[in-house]
């Protein structure tokens, strides 16, 4: 594993492992082998000036007590939530403007991304989240975009600029960062391709 990227997951692990939820503590926040494999699987596509600040969005915040994760999981409740997103609200970091108008663009490349896998993998993409929030089939479900839009939010306002210009370098190539991305987890996953991942999936 890239040294950037263990140092990055090494930083964030302590965080999640300390979010404080609702209904008590989450069995995946003791999966540490899980959150491994799809935190590097999602980084490992990113390119170095990214990485970077996001490296360093972690440090700061834990040089001031923050919890970036617990962050994430709170903006999310913006559409999980609303009414219990009111009663955390004064706890998080306020929303920049400046970031929604970057978050949402970002957010319409990615719809376009996975729309375009469902209709490759169905199988693969439809055991996963829903792709938006319109889809969720039970309360409190998250969909994928209400997750990236959660994390986006966390992200400064530097890492983000440079997330969204990542991004837009992937789609004027031509290519799918969520299929790089999805490729990298089937891969750790131990299957050769997603299309032997699919196959696999009853």
């Amino acid at each position: 594993m890239d040294i950037q990227i263990e140092r990055i997951i090494n930083l964030e692990y302590p965080m999640f492992d300390s979010v404080q939820n609702m209904d008590g503590r989450a069995s995946c926040q003791d999966d540490f082998t899980t959150f491994k494999i799809m935190r590097e699987s999602q980084f490992c596509v990113w390119d170095e000036k990214t990485l970077a600040t996001y490296e360093q969005d972690l440090v700061d915040a834990e040089a001031k007590g923050i919890n970036l994760v617990a962050e994430k999981y709170g903006y999310m409740m913006m559409e999980t939530d609303p009414e219990g997103f009111q009663a955390i609200a004064d706890q998080l970091q306020p929303v920049d403007p400046e970031k929604l108008a970057l978050i949402e663009p970002i957010i319409e490349i990615h719809r376009q991304w996975y729309e375009q896998l469902a209709g490759l993998f169905p199988r693969l993409i439809g055991n996963g989240r829903a792709i938006s929030q319109t889809e969720v089939r039970s309360p409190g479900e998250t969909s994928v975009l209400t997750y990236l839009r959660g994390e986006l939010l966390s992200y400064s306002l530097t890492t983000l600029q440079n997330y969204s210009r990542m991004v837009q370098q992937y789609k004027d190539s031509g290519t799918n960062m969520v299929r790089e991305v999805l490729s990298e987890t089937a891969r750790r996953y131990g299957y050769a391709t997603l299309e032997a991942a699919e196959k696999s999936i009853q």
